[in-house]
């Protein structure tokens, strides 16, 4: 059986009580963070690097936290076209010319600078960082899984003067929720340093 390297936690919701799972998970030997998304700011990612890693020093009383746990900061914005390049053979996602097209994925809108910009960001940096990956799926995943992990897309929000660009759930879409996972995963796999590992051949699963 395959062991369990590490956990991440959403602490997004319900903050205390998650930092507590964390802290009493680590305890027990179960290496686990707890992760909160960073979004956008101004048009621009907030952060410069996809995962930021910070101390919880104080516990919900005041106390100093002795326990060393950590918090991941997501870059939501590129860590989200990171994992739709995974599902895309490691093409860059378009951007949605129309938010309420629930068909997802188009061409970007010609001459939306802006948006163009956002995609070139999307490209660049990871490029820069040596950032691929790609998602293989069991043959018997179903529907609710792929309807989720599928339920975003890219798109321009705002006014003609001041618009950015925003992943938001696709028409139509209940939840996000798997997607969200497949996120973290790979916050996950970089703060445990996985890109760094060499790869390793291919064996024959028959």
């Amino acid at each position: 059986p395959r062991r369990v390297l590490a956990r991440i936690v959403d602490s997004g919701d319900r903050t205390d009580e998650v930092y507590d799972l964390c802290r009493r998970w680590n305890a027990m030997g179960k290496l686990t963070f707890a992760a909160k998304g960073v979004g956008m700011k101004g048009g621009a990612e907030s952060m410069n690097r996809p995962v930021e890693v910070t101390r919880i020093d104080k516990l919900p009383d005041g106390r100093p936290d002795t326990s060393g746990l950590e918090l991941l900061r997501l870059n939501s914005f590129f860590l989200k076209g990171l994992g739709v390049r995974s599902m895309r053979g490691g093409a860059t996602p378009t951007i949605a010319s129309n938010p309420k097209d629930p068909r997802g994925w188009s061409d970007p809108v010609e001459g939306d600078l802006e948006g163009e910009r956002a995609l070139e960001s999307l490209g660049t940096v990871g490029g820069a960082l040596g950032m691929t990956s790609e998602l293989r799926l069991p043959y018997d995943v179903d529907d609710k899984y792929l309807g989720q992990i599928t339920s975003e897309h890219l798109v321009m929000v705002g006014t003609s003067t001041a618009r950015r660009p925003m992943w938001l759930i696709k028409p139509g879409r209940t939840g996000n929720h798997y997607f969200d996972c497949h996120v973290m995963g790979l916050a996950l796999g970089e703060r445990l340093g996985l890109r760094a590992l060499a790869p390793r051949g291919e064996t024959d699963p028959t």
